[in-house]
């Protein structure tokens, strides 16, 4: 009897400590990265610009590891000319292994393919190598027609510089059908207060909820405070979130300011365990050329940017607001990001794995015990 008690114990422990690792391993302690949308205009060289000095100094200690790429945008788009000021921004992100993602609106589908793609030339013209992919903001990736317009850019830039990252921000979930059409897919993009609350849709596809394609899902979370942003990474893991940005501004320009705890909040998304599922991204900056100095190709005054805000996406699968573009607005700089050590939180994550198992083997081996005893007693 006392084998079997034994026994039991043990392989309850086993369960127990199976449950423990499949919910610790899986999609909620992979380690996330960060996309950062920065669409604030460089200061003319020789000026104070606390943004893209915190940046700057972000980018050269980093390198890309846990912030790879950058959202860039002149004018909800490459504008008419290109900016000096943005050329001399965009290479000294490619020298610091930042991919630079050029913005193009779309709105809602309304804008022609074929100004999309003369935008999309545009800024392979007016900025050459330093860019590395294109961020789509405000398509809808639901019904056929919608997905087929997709499909049309997505194929022109394959076949046009296939090197390229493409971003798509339909600023809530997809169906599985627009899944091939990019890269990566802005699959939630809407305030803390939403993200967090119980009435928050949940994703359907596979897409959405595969272990295959967390790599290819990015969250945008605004208007949150710092003391939310455990919770937020939280979340956005259980979410399926491979890329994640967490600001505390808000809307109608959350994207112009840095986040308060910006680097707090990059070691919270980047602190856990390697996801052993990568997607490779097209191109790699490694095998790239290093730009030369861009010399601007038209009238080398700064582009002007558009004061008006973006409009959200008409998205009909979830209330979430798309990434708008917002009027230059400078942060002040704060502490640069500090690398998590992913060796120490796996360490303490096993061990309290460990001493659940333990515990509950235990507690089990005491209650079968308890409960032969009482069953003795019972008989006699």
């Amino acid at each position: 009897m006392k084998k079997r008690v034994f026994f039991a114990a043990v392989v309850g422990a086993a369960i127990m400590l199976s449950l423990l690792h499949t919910n610790s391993a899986g999609a909620i302690t992979h380690s996330q990265r960060v996309i950062v949308p920065a669409y604030t205009h460089p200061k003319p060289a020789g000026e104070p610009d606390p943004y893209w000095s915190t940046l700057n100094a972000l980018f050269k200690k980093d390198q890309g590891k846990t912030v790879p790429m950058a959202i860039v945008n002149v004018n909800d788009g490459p504008g008419d000319k290109a900016d000096p000021n943005y050329a001399r921004q965009l290479i000294d992100n490619t020298n610091n292994g930042i991919r630079n993602i050029a913005y193009i609106r779309t709105g809602n589908h309304t804008k022609p393919l074929t100004e999309v793609k003369a935008e999309i030339d545009r800024w392979l013209n007016f900025y050459r190598n330093t860019i590395s992919g294109i961020m789509l903001d405000e398509v809808v990736a639901t019904q056929p027609d919608q997905i087929a317009y997709l499909k049309d850019i997505h194929d022109y830039i394959r076949k046009t510089y296939p090197h390229f990252v493409i971003i798509a921000n339909p600023g809530g979930h997809i169906s599985d059908a627009a899944a091939s059409y990019a890269d990566i897919f802005v699959t939630s993009s809407t305030s803390a207060v939403r993200y967090l609350g119980a009435d928050y849709t949940p994703a359907i596809s596979a897409f959405e909820t595969s272990d295959e394609t967390i790599e290819r899902n990015f969250h945008i979370i605004y208007d949150a405070t710092p003391s939310q942003y455990p919770a937020i990474i939280k979340k956005s893991r259980e979410r399926n979130a491979g890329y994640v940005f967490i600001t505390n501004a808000a809307m109608p320009a959350p994207f112009t300011t840095l986040p308060k705890e910006f680097d707090r909040a990059i070691t919270l998304a980047t602190t856990g365990s390697p996801n052993p599922k990568a997607y490779v991204l097209p191109g790699s900056l490694e095998t790239s050329p290093k730009p030369a100095p861009a010399q601007p190709q038209q009238d080398t005054k700064p582009q002007q940017h558009n004061p008006q805000a973006s409009p959200a996406p008409q998205n009909q699968t979830a209330a979430v607001a798309s990434t708008p573009s917002q009027m230059p607005h400078a942060q002040e700089p704060h502490n640069d990001q500090h690398k998590p050590n992913d060796d120490l939180a796996e360490t303490g994550s096993n061990a309290i794995i460990l001493a659940g198992a333990i515990i509950t083997m235990i507690g089990i081996g005491l209650l079968l015990t308890a409960c032969n005893a009482y069953r003795q007693r019972s008989r006699r």
